[in-house]
């Protein structure tokens, strides 16, 4: 028989002895794993693994004297892999346990995230958190409109467009991404790194086009480096290291921004195994600023986005009661470690 000190205590807990994600053993043990084309030897292997250890899942956490009037859904999107999203869902449960409010943590696909919110709806849940919103919501915005009459829902880290309409009990918080990459731009350029190349996705491709035009240099279009997120994140960057090596061999790049810190750490990995040194030979920027970001190989310069501004934010309405606007810019940093050098 497992013993009570050697049982795992939650699903993170299992990941790790088993050496995939937390989201993998989610799907294994909420019966959705084929639906997330997860290998049946995966699935075996979670379901043997808690079987020995005796370990019950608890997807309802909740406080011990919450009020249901002001019970707190909060979804973390399934498809999302960035590290900071786990971490601000962690954070929103820290918060809402010490002020002893109901809470409750769900993964969701984007096609799911409606149903799930109306059901929950109907157990007297009348704020829900979308931690990790995805980019289409046109359609699930139009579907949720008329049920914000007694319900308020917040998507934190959306990214906001301008003009959008502002819709009562709707809240969306994000950064402003235009900016942002302008400014990670800036800070490459001011360091003397006039030739650098990016990753996509779509918009940081069209803000970098901007950047160039107003610094007066023609694009190269060879420097957006495309890339497919159909793998985890670091093993991406391991993907595109043979491509930024041929850049910097042929146009002399000095510098490579990333769309995200796992990737970032990939490339970073690989480099150095070709013999290559950061930032020496290369530098790298990041995005996100997530908690191994300050122990990468090359402790790693990001522009870190404000997760835990933006639902503190969102606790203002929730707990505080206050008003704050409905379509909501929240403002983040460069945070400057080894990974660049001044050119």
């Amino acid at each position: 028989m497992t013993s009570q000190k050697n049982k795992p205590g939650s699903m993170k807990e299992v990941a790790k002895a088993l050496g995939i994600s937390r989201t993998t053993v989610s799907l294994c043990l909420s019966g959705k794993a084929a639906k997330y084309k997860i290998s049946e030897k995966t699935q075996k292997l979670v379901q043997d693994y808690v079987r020995k250890m005796g370990f019950v899942p608890n997807v309802m956490a909740q406080s011990i004297t919450g009020g249901e009037s002001n019970r707190v859904a909060i979804f973390s999107n399934i498809f999302d892999s960035s590290s900071n999203h786990e971490e601000a869902v962690n954070y929103a449960a820290k918060v809402l346990g010490t002020e002893k409010i109901d809470y409750y943590v769900q993964h969701y696909g984007p096609e799911e995230l409606f149903t799930q919110i109306y059901k929950l709806r109907g157990q007297k849940f009348s704020n829900f958190l979308v931690v990790g919103f995805f980019h289409q919501p046109t359609e699930f915005i139009n579907l949720l409109k008329p049920y914000l009459r007694d319900m308020r829902v917040f998507i934190i880290d959306y990214i906001l467009h301008e003009g959008e309409e502002a819709i009562p009990n709707l809240y969306r918080i994000g950064i402003d991404r235009h900016n942002i990459y302008h400014e990670i731009f800036n800070y490459l350029w001011n360091s003397g790194h006039h030739t650098f190349a990016i990753d996509t996705p779509k918009e940081k491709a069209v803000f970098y086009r901007e950047f160039m035009a107003k610094k007066g240099v023609e694009v190269n279009e060879d420097l957006i480096i495309q890339t497919q997120n159909d793998k985890h994140f670091f093993d991406i960057g391991v993907d595109i290291c043979d491509q930024v090596v041929k850049l910097k061999e042929k146009y002399g790049i000095t510098a490579v921004s990333l769309h995200d810190d796992q990737v970032a750490a990939g490339l970073i990995r690989a480099l150095i195994d070709k013999g290559m040194k950061v930032p020496e030979d290369l530098s790298v920027m990041g995005f996100d600023n997530i908690s191994a970001a300050p122990y990468f190989t090359v402790p790693l310069t990001t522009y870190e986005v404000p997760f835990k501004k933006m639902l503190d934010r969102a606790f203002e309405v929730i707990i505080q009661n206050k008003k704050i606007p409905n379509n909501l810019i929240v403002d983040g940093e460069i945070v400057v470690r080894e990974s660049v050098k001044a050119n």
